[in-house]
């Protein structure tokens, strides 16, 4: 998980408590004596965190599975499928080679390097977590 960053939290980027609950909202107080705390609301349950996104109960126990993370971001891949033959006679195995975030570009990629051709099978789009 990624560690909680209150300017990018204020900022508008999604934000999760350990347990993947998503912030609904997130209100930033400095208190009379300088210690920074944030409010939140998190499906109806509102909660103090330390500007570090550490939760901490009234009588200022720490409580660790509402600390706040900021929330996965997304990014979607294209990966060439191809079919390899096995150097030891056994058969073919699959390979997955190229990812890129645009299939005309992997498109490119693959039928330019000359090892792959008439071993594609597939171009399939993936999702990974950044």
């Amino acid at each position: 998980m990624k560690p909680f960053n209150l300017e990018r939290a204020l900022a508008g980027d999604s934000v999760v408590t350990r347990n993947n609950i998503k912030v609904k909202e997130l209100h930033f107080f400095e208190t009379i004596n300088k210690l920074c705390i944030a409010v939140l609301l998190v499906s109806g349950i509102t909660f103090f965190v330390t500007k570090e996104g550490k939760c901490i109960n009234c009588v200022g126990e720490y409580v660790t599975h509402l600390d706040l993370f900021m929330a996965p971001k997304n990014k979607k891949l294209w990966v060439a499928v191809c079919i390899e033959p096995d150097g030891d006679g056994d058969g073919d195995h699959l390979t997955f080679d190229y990812a890129m975030s645009s299939l005309k570009k992997l498109k490119n990629s693959v039928f330019s390097d000359h090892i792959y051709e008439n071993k594609i099978i597939n171009f399939i789009e993936i999702e990974i977590e950044e």
